[in-house]
């Protein structure tokens, strides 16, 4: 049975999502069954970090020209009489 999921530290400030110790072990053992070692699994977790990092700054910057897009098209409409 899962064990539940904390909110907080014992030793201070909690994180946004404490890892409970059900999900620990799942990840320590798919490691041994892929052999993966703990730096290659570090290494693979901040190239991932890093990755979704540049996503959200591309997702921001489609957003603000779909923005610039949506007032061009607004402006022309009003230009137009349209």
């Amino acid at each position: 049975m899962p064990t539940k999921k904390q909110t907080g530290s014992r030793r201070g400030g909690g994180s946004k999502r404490d890892v409970r110790r059900d999900e620990f072990t799942k990840v320590t053992n798919t490691l041994k069954t892929v052999n993966v070692t703990r730096e290659e699994f570090i290494q693979a977790m901040n190239e991932i970090r890093e990755n979704v990092r540049q996503l959200e700054i591309q997702f921001r910057r489609i957003a603000q020209i779909q923005a610039d897009v949506d007032a061009i098209k607004t402006a022309l409409k009003k230009l137009t009489g349209g």
